[in-house]
């Protein structure tokens, strides 16, 4: 007899039977949809199989990565991308936080003015090769278009540039606490 566990108003509880799990379900109505059928977690992964995935096939499940939070600092030359080697016009913030899963943070002139860049961090997954990375793009704001990246080992300490106009670094810290209610 294999053992079923499965989620009920909040708590976890495990079944003998699936014929047991199916009447707790029925239960609950239509918010057993998103109730877990499967559960597995590899890594910073977790694949969730819901009634509600069912639909899609015996296969479909949902996957979700652990984000990891970033904070950093940014010096963007008064040049811009044109900036002379000599031009000591540096525009420095050190606030800038991310998350691992695509967040981004606008860069800004000390004026507070939009600089017209953002920084994106994401993890990137090459499945032909087997790799995962962590990647830091610099976008354009106005054409939305990616002008260069470095990526690294998605367990490295820091991750940064310099592009001569622009530098960036970011090292990972503990994850934000939500704010109270």
């Amino acid at each position: 007899m294999r053992t079923e566990w499965g989620v009920g108003r909040g708590k976890i509880f495990r079944c003998r039977e699936r014929r047991s799990l199916q009447r707790v379900v029925a239960g609950l109505g239509k918010d057993a949809a998103l109730l877990p059928l499967r559960m597995s977690i590899e890594g910073d992964m977790l694949r969730v199989a819901t009634f509600a995935d069912s639909s899609r096939g015996a296969d479909a499940i949902e996957e979700a990565r652990r984000v990891h939070w970033y904070d950093g600092w940014a010096a963007i030359n008064g040049g811009g991308p044109n900036a002379k080697s000599d031009n000591n016009d540096w525009h420095l913030q050190r606030d800038l936080r991310l998350s691992s899963e695509g967040g981004r943070a606008a860069l800004h002139w000390r004026d507070g003015a939009p600089s017209g860049y953002t920084l994106e961090l994401e993890r990137t997954s090459y499945p032909e090769r087997k790799l995962s990375v962590l990647q830091l793009n610099v976008i354009e704001d106005a054409s939305g278009r990616r002008i260069t990246y470095v990526w690294t080992d998605p367990g490295a300490g820091v991750i940064g540039l310099n592009l001569g106009w622009l530098q960036v670094g970011f090292g990972p810290v503990a994850a934000p606490v939500p704010a109270a209610k």
